[in-house]
């Protein structure tokens, strides 16, 4: 993403500078090249728009990664709590162990619930973030056509 905004820059940069050569070469009276600058400045001022529409399209695929790698992240955490969990209970009375198993048995219920769960949530994202990235792609390439 930031990759996109650091290309985003420059070329708005260019068309404002192309535009600005254009208006200075119309003011001299120099037709031939204020005819090709002003070509120039508009067609950098189109891929500009057209990368800051790509960008802005795939700015969700990010919110997408995010969302998968957070998941991902309470997972093992949960792994972690069940492992702090079932450590040594030795000293403990009866009651004591009794309720450890409970808790045991409930952290390991709902991390078989979220391990079931994630593949399938992993191939929508995964299905969302392509679709919305090809099309991105595809309006940028669309746009970008001289």
């Amino acid at each position: 993403m930031d990759g996109y905004l650091a290309a985003l820059y420059p070329l708005d940069r260019l068309s404002e500078q192309f535009h600005t050569m254009s208006e200075a070469m119309e003011i001299w009276e120099y037709d031939p090249f204020s005819q090709y600058s002003g070509a120039n400045s508009k067609l950098l001022a189109d891929l500009s728009s057209a990368f800051s529409q790509f960008s802005s399209s795939i700015s969700t695929v990010r919110h997408h990664v995010e969302f998968i790698h957070s998941i991902q992240n309470s997972l093992q955490s949960a792994k972690r709590y069940r492992q702090a969990l079932s450590e040594d209970t030795a000293g403990w009375n009866e009651l004591a162990r009794n309720m450890k198993r409970i808790e045991i048995q409930d952290a390991d219920a709902k991390i078989a619930a979220e391990e079931s769960r994630f593949p399938d949530m992993q191939k929508d994202a995964m299905k969302r973030w392509m679709s919305i990235q090809f099309g991105a792609l595809a309006d940028f390439s669309k746009e970008t056509m001289v």
